[in-house]
């Protein structure tokens, strides 16, 4: 009698132990289908807002590059107040992707396209305006260089003093960019053999065709 009770008591734990488990896995069941639709009408009403204009915030990001580039010798602290303008507008950009705008199609890429050409124009428009306002449109060059206080008065040294300065500006922007503009070694080693595991692949499967055809 005993081991036929031990035995009834090990039939039904066991019974209840299955028939709570069904029951947690239709519990888990239940909260993936509420997730999932909570998902469904989250997607939806992402696709009724309106889509996100990426256009506006490069645009917004070159021109205040080029505000601190072109005028940084009129504000110094330029440069400190943009970037906590940019700490702002990131968080603003975050919430605007999650809230109130249609998050745009990622794209893999490795540029900016021709935004890249623009801050290059503005790089080199900078050595002019910061070369004419730190020498003859403010009173900086005297603190800077006084032996050229007295020069600025007469237009041609001063047409002069601006065309050395700019070409020795211009060398160093050009001598960088030569010297330091490049890829670097484990970059250019890691394309090569992308570059030869993909002419192997490709081979491969000209080789595994011609096999198939050859056998029909």
């Amino acid at each position: 009698m005993k081991l036929l009770t031990l035995n009834q008591k090990k039939q039904i734990t066991e019974a209840e132990i299955a028939k709570n488990q069904k029951q947690i896995e239709k519990n888990q069941s239940k909260e993936e289908q509420n997730k999932k639709k909570l998902v469904i009408l989250e997607e939806l009403e992402e696709i009724e807002r309106d889509d996100m204009e990426q256009f506006d915030d490069y645009m917004e990001m070159v021109v205040t590059f080029g505000y601190i580039t072109m005028f940084a010798s009129v504000f110094t602290l330029g440069a400190t107040c943009i970037f906590i303008f940019i700490l702002l507008e990131t968080r603003s950009d975050l919430f605007k992707l999650e809230k109130t705008m249609k998050r745009p199609i990622p794209e893999k890429t490795h540029h900016i396209g021709s935004w890249t050409v623009i801050i290059e124009i503005f790089c080199f428009l900078a050595v002019f305006s910061n070369i004419i306002i730190t020498c003859y449109a403010s009173d900086q060059i005297d603190y800077l260089l006084p032996w050229m206080k007295d020069l600025k008065s007469n237009d041609s040294v001063s047409i002069f003093t601006i065309f050395i300065l700019e070409h020795i500006l211009l060398m160093t922007v050009f001598s960088l960019k030569v010297f330091l503009d490049h890829k670097p070694g484990w970059v250019l080693k890691f394309e090569a053999r992308r570059h030869i595991k993909q002419e192997q692949d490709q081979l491969r499967r000209i080789s595994t065709i011609s096999s198939a055809v050859s056998t029909k």
